[in-house]
């Protein structure tokens, strides 16, 4: 007995070596510490996202202000970050030519969020009339849970629509004869100065059965009730949207990338829910389909660059799998857009979009060896499964 102990703490040890180990790696590629530019930037976006004063002696002496406005735009918080240079005094502020920029920028934020509001009320009022129920996702709904919701920088409409995908894709169709539909959503051409998906899933999962496993989550959990604050439109459920926005994430994470603005957006979800009960119950969902490894890289990314508090997480954070986390992030920028691994030529073929893309998610087989391993299948699978819905939309065109 002694000696089954003995081997047991033997093992423990070695692991806890291995993983102290990866942390001192990840620190070295990243710094020990955040550097003096990555604290700058970080104490711009939380400050200017939980309108909190700002540190001043962070921002005194020489300031790259031309490197920190490049990355506010490349994550996609123009708006936030000018928020916190707002309280700052004259004497650390950016040099006026910047500064007019960046003003420029948060203006042009403003009002695109009064388009995406009334453009997603429009949207609800249209599937309301037509007998559906529906909500929105993300974007503007998630938008009310900030300080100042004008100050985040709006993408297109996500709306979720309790009705049959054939009659949905229908419907897209006769609107638009050129779209054709994916797995859990089809472009819906309601508004020419607005880029809407209409889903009628929230998300999914590569493994069938993780999938599986999620889709009956949805379908338990659909209410079609909940409203933003102050009304205006539908939102999920608090419980939903704690599953569903870190799927989200994570669902970017393996297709192009994941940047700020998403982890931003999951801290106030949780910030937004108070209930120890509902996270654990949501941890238990997470777990089941296999993102609790994700959710503790996750927990300790927020905690480092919006100082999350451990009573709102979910799970213990995890450092190992938080650096890893936050490399990508900052190397990838919103969505992707600024990974060298996604760049691509203009004639790239399916096939070498396919290769790169299977290629580039290969970085994280030790990690998420299940998303992974199903990725290449999913991916084959649902080429042809969009190849035959092109050949169905004569048919529902015409039905």
């Amino acid at each position: 007995m002694e000696q089954n102990s003995g081997i047991s703490s033997w093992f423990h040890r070695l692991s806890a070596s291995r993983k102290e180990q990866k942390v001192q790696r990840l620190r070295q590629k990243q710094g020990k510490n955040l550097t003096l530019m990555m604290r700058r930037f970080l104490e711009l976006v939380r400050c200017g996202a939980c309108d909190e004063p700002v540190n001043i002696e962070l921002f005194q002496g020489e300031v790259p202000w031309k490197a920190l406005k490049k990355a506010a735009e490349r994550q996609m918080l123009a708006g936030i970050t000018f928020e916190a240079i707002k309280k700052l005094p004259s004497d650390v502020s950016p040099p006026m030519d910047i500064l007019m920029k960046w003003l420029i920028l948060s203006e042009k934020i403003q009002k695109m969020n009064l388009i995406l509001d009334e453009r997603s009320m429009q949207a609800e009022t249209y599937f309301h009339e037509k007998g559906f129920s529906c909500c929105i996702l993300k974007g503007q709904g998630l938008a009310r849970l900030y300080s100042k919701p004008q100050t985040r920088t709006p993408g297109d409409i996500d709306i979720w629509v309790s009705g049959d995908r054939k009659e949905l894709t229908r419907m897209a169709v006769e609107l638009k004869s050129s779209v054709v539909p994916k797995y859990h959503h089809v472009d819906y051409a309601l508004f020419k100065d607005t880029e809407m998906e209409l889903h009628y899933m929230p998300t999914w999962m590569y493994s069938p059965f993780a999938d599986r496993r999620l889709q009956r989550f949805f379908r338990e959990e659909a209410r079609w009730d909940e409203t933003v604050p102050g009304g205006g439109f539908h939102v999920p459920s608090e419980r939903l949207n704690l599953v569903f926005v870190l799927l989200h994430i994570y669902r970017h994470f393996f297709t192009e990338g994941v940047g700020l603005r998403q982890l931003l957006d999951y801290f106030f979800v949780l910030r937004n829910c108070s209930d120890a009960s509902e996270r654990q119950h949501v941890m238990s969902v997470l777990k089941s389909l296999g993102v609790a490894r994700f959710t503790a890289a996750v927990m300790w990314v927020l905690a480092m660059c919006f100082r999350l508090e451990e009573e709102y997480m979910l799970c213990p954070p995890d450092e190992v799998e938080g650096r890893f986390l936050l490399i990508e992030v900052m190397k990838a920028g919103n969505f992707g857009q600024y990974d060298s691994r996604n760049h691509s030529s203009a004639n790239e073929k399916e096939w070498q979009m396919f290769l790169r893309k299977t290629r580039r998610n290969f970085h994280f087989l030790t990690r998420y060896p299940s998303e992974v391993l199903w990725s290449p299948f999913w991916k084959l699978w649902h080429w042809a499964w969009r190849k035959r819905q092109s050949l169905k939309k004569k048919n529902l065109r015409h039905e």
